[in-house]
């Protein structure tokens, strides 16, 4: 059984089936195998992985990390996600753009190093687990403000009263705009 790779409107970013076998007994889910990537020429290899918990309306991102960028699978064990990915390769022609992915349980998606991404929990008691490429280094860890104007994401938030629940992080991070002057000077 093998991993189906679609992609996505943002060069090296996929949406990714999982070979899935179910049974009286249960399911087993393959959520990596290098082969796989290989096969698609997407050189990736986890070093680490990271398990994240949120409850429905919760809002993460939209992060990256500035030094030792991490390509990220990000695969849904439980729930349901809305996500973003940005594109903030300058070399490449979609810089500056975004494209969006829904992960149910057992569903996967890969960012490609130089993206940021966000997720929204659609469900409560969601779990998502973050293989990267890179540690992940908290001091590097920034990002671009997900209700930026500039970047205009949808996020499906009629049903949370149009406020998501925030870390103090996530308010304060910079705008597009900023982020661009940082990286021009």
């Amino acid at each position: 059984m093998r991993i189906s790779f679609s992609p996505l409107s943002i060069p090296g970013a996929f949406s990714l089936s999982l070979p899935c076998k179910k049974d009286e007994r249960g399911e087993s889910v393959k959520s990596y195998t290098q082969f796989d990537f290989q096969q698609q020429l997407v050189g990736f290899s986890p070093i680490e992985t990271l398990w994240i918990h949120s409850n429905k309306g919760v809002l993460r991102g939209i992060h990256f990390q500035h030094t030792q960028e991490q390509s990220k699978l990000i695969y849904c064990i439980q729930g349901e996600i809305f996500g973003i990915i940005v594109d903030l390769r300058q070399k490449e022609k979609t810089f500056g753009q975004w494209c969006s992915v829904e992960l149910q349980t057992s569903q996967e998606c890969f960012v490609p190093s130089g993206c940021a991404f966000g997720s929204f929990a659609l469900q409560d008691a969601q779990m998502l687990v973050q293989y990267g490429n890179n540690p992940y280094i908290s001091h590097h860890n920034t990002g671009i403000r997900w209700d930026d104007p500039d970047l205009s994401i949808p996020w499906p938030l009629q049903s949370f009263g149009g406020k998501p629940i925030l870390s103090s992080l996530d308010r304060s991070l910079p705008s597009f705009q900023d982020f661009l002057s940082s990286i021009n000077k």
